[in-house]
């Protein structure tokens, strides 16, 4: 009796240990990034977030929060500069180095809209200390070619985009002949561009539910 009642208090104790050792959650911003990590005793796959040329980071809604809460750390990086990805370099490196001991960065998807897509594919050499084992690109509207041997993409676009019929133009040719498989394309008889396909009440569903599965089966 006496032992069981040593391994019971030490099973405790272990308990309460562990329960107490668990990090708490993080919610920081530095310049203009935020960054989301969810309190969890791992290290957890991360997001990057690149919202539409001419809009910001708030653009993205509840969608950053959404994903924190289904155990991703979520990097949303605010930009203005749509000449090359300097900026993106410079901020992921930036949380390379303040957030390694809580963030696994072997298990890294990238999410942009319109030209933010652009931006991340932009840096994707060998000169980025990470690779990314994910990509979503959401109303790419710029013929980009992405790298050979990509990672898998998916891609979404509205053939009644509200921006005009040369953008519809301009991503069903990039989605159909530009980039290459691996790639999953979804196309929405809807009118959303960009980030506004996961915030918009007509779209956020099912597009969110994509995106959502092309995260759990590749990272």
């Amino acid at each position: 009796m006496k032992n069981l009642i040593t391994t019971l208090l030490m099973c405790s104790a272990a308990a309460i240990s562990l329960y107490a050792a668990a990090p708490a959650a993080i919610n920081e911003t530095f310049d203009t990034v935020d960054v989301c990590i969810p309190a969890v005793n791992e290290k957890v796959p991360v997001v990057f977030l690149a919202h539409n040329g001419g809009s910001s980071k708030e653009a993205w809604g509840d969608f950053p929060g959404e994903l924190s809460a289904k155990g991703y750390a979520v990097v949303n990086m605010g930009w203005t500069n749509f000449q090359g990805g300097n900026d993106f370099r410079r901020d992921i490196q930036t949380v390379m180095d303040k957030y390694s001991k809580r963030i696994n960065f072997e298990r890294v998807a990238f999410i942009g809209g319109c030209h933010g897509g652009v931006k991340m594919l932009s840096i994707l050499d060998a000169k980025l200390p990470l690779n990314p084992k994910a990509i979503v690109l959401l109303s790419m509207s710029e013929v980009v070619t992405p790298p050979q041997n990509h990672v898998p993409i998916l891609g979404v676009y509205s053939t009644h985009d509200h921006l005009g019929a040369n953008y519809v133009s301009i991503q069903k040719n990039v989605y159909s002949n530009i980039i290459t498989e691996p790639k999953k394309i979804i196309v929405m008889d809807m009118t959303q561009h960009g980030n506004e396909l996961v915030t918009d009440p007509e779209t956020k569903g099912r597009i969110r539910a994509e995106i959502e599965t092309w995260l759990k089966d590749l990272l």
